[in-house]
């Protein structure tokens, strides 16, 4: 028997600019270091909103060195970083190559370890692997703006007041929150109305080694190391969005195991879905398997828990990482191409779009009776009605696609139950759609030509 592979082992992976980690509606993007700089492109965003925009750990006002930094899925990280303990005095350079650096003889260990899922959730560790004690700070630099993820690279639209507050909690728990309020007054082509959002994120502490304390932006802890000790807290980043509280679902030491029902539902999905299994499965060159086992994965992590239609049915996002939202045309697409893998993206995919076909003339959405949504989002200059993205028709593909992968899941499942109710009044009307469509666009050629001749 082939040996099987671990797939909970780290795979380091080449250091790009950003770092992604994400699941569900939540994506944190962090800079190469593992930590968020007030870059346009880079914070925690949920729901499409930057929620963090500055995150940022430091020893003694300095930055620790990175070592190894890598997902060990899409959802979770692990980062290691080096720093010389304060307050040791450097030691004689090496005798071999004198470029080994001073942090690697006597090394101070920060250990970041991140699990997303709705919240976040953070292990925090230090280790002092030196024979010496050492004190210092560490701090947490932290900061939240709430921009809509199209603002942080542009102008800002929407204005609201801000407000921070720092608390104790329960004993041995505080907590930081950020909350975030805005209206707007819009008239947008026959669309009036008065609109609220409120976004907040809680950072909370927990088992904290020694207690924090906050002021201007950072997070402080003092910390006290004897030779070989270590310290640790835990932080959970809970997002508040229009009155949802999402907190994370995961707690400390999260990489390995089944924690929750989104943990099962993607495993079912892996372990149910096409594999290679032949008797030549073990001589495969891996860039064949892999590729195969890889696509599966990146499919389970584009998954929107929130829009499944069963266990066995459901939709994913168009795209990391500024896609994380309902699509028309891509989500079709990727359903039909992944039919292969299993037919669950159709499953899913056909009767979320039929929830939201047009049934109104509205021309600021470019809604019609019969026509399918083009995309869904979830941003505060959509929930603001600043722009019709959160519900939006401006494509003719979506319409004439739906009814080809309504074909394509009777070939791949022969379900005629589900196939049936998808041939009723959706598919009815979005042909429908089509066919005026196909009207007015042939009157509207024929009357150009005529028009200029004239």
């Amino acid at each position: 028997m082939p040996a099987q592979h671990d797939s909970s082992l780290v795979r380091l992976q080449p250091r790009a600019d950003t770092i992604y980690i994400s699941q569900d509606r939540t994506v944190l993007a962090a800079e190469r270091d593992g930590f968020i700089h007030d870059g346009a492109e880079h914070g925690l965003f949920v729901h499409e909103t930057r929620l963090l925009s500055r995150y940022r750990y430091l020893i003694d006002g300095i930055s620790p060195q990175p070592v190894a930094l890598s997902n060990v899925a899409q959802h979770t990280w692990l980062g290691y970083y080096m720093q010389l303990p304060p307050g040791l005095e450097p030691s004689e350079p090496d005798q071999g190559s004198g470029q080994v650096p001073e942090a690697s003889q006597q090394t101070l260990e920060l250990r970041l370890s991140r699990y997303v899922g709705d919240g976040v959730h953070e292990d925090v560790d230090l280790t002092n692997f030196t024979q010496r004690p050492t004190a210092f700070t560490l701090e947490l630099d932290v900061d939240a703006d709430f921009a809509d993820q199209a603002e942080t690279s542009g102008d800002r639209q929407q204005h609201g007041a801000l407000a921070c507050h720092w608390r104790a909690d329960n004993p041995g728990a505080w907590e930081l929150i950020f909350d975030y309020q805005a209206q707007h007054d819009y008239d947008q082509q026959g669309n009036t109305g008065h609109t609220q959002l409120r976004r907040a994120i809680t950072l909370r502490i927990e088992h904290a080694t020694s207690a924090p304390s906050y002021l201007n932006g950072c997070i402080s802890f003092r910390v006290e190391l004897a030779p070989h000790g270590s310290w640790h807290t835990c932080l959970n980043l809970i997002p508040c969005i229009d009155d949802q509280i999402l907190p994370p679902r995961y707690d400390c030491r999260s990489f390995v195991g089944l924690h929750n029902e989104h943990d099962k539902q993607r495993v079912r999905f892996l372990d149910e879905a096409t594999a290679f299994s032949t008797p030549e499965s073990a001589t495969l060159a891996p860039i064949v398997a892999g590729a195969l086992e890889q696509a599966k994965r990146d499919l389970a992590a584009l998954r929107l828990y929130d829009l499944d239609h069963g266990e066995r049915a459901w939709t994913i996002a168009a795209g990391l990482p500024i896609y994380i939202g309902l699509f028309g045309r891509d989500t079709l697409t990727a359903a039909w191409q992944a039919a292969l893998i299993s037919p669950e993206l159709m499953r899913g995919a056909l009767p979320e779009l039929a929830r939201w076909q047009g049934t109104t003339i509205d021309d600021w959405r470019d809604e019609q009776p019969g026509r399918m949504l083009h995309e869904a989002h979830t941003g505060p200059l959509e929930v603001l009605n600043f722009n019709p993205r959160s519900r939006y028709y401006g494509s003719i593909t979506t319409s004439s696609f739906y009814p080809v992968v309504v074909s394509e899941l009777w070939h791949w499942t022969g379900d005629r139950e589900l196939v049936g109710q998808l041939l009723g009044p959706a598919l009815k009307a979005c042909a429908g759609w089509i066919g005026m469509a196909t009207v007015t666009a042939t009157v509207c050629t024929s009357i150009r030509p005529a028009q200029s001749r004239g």
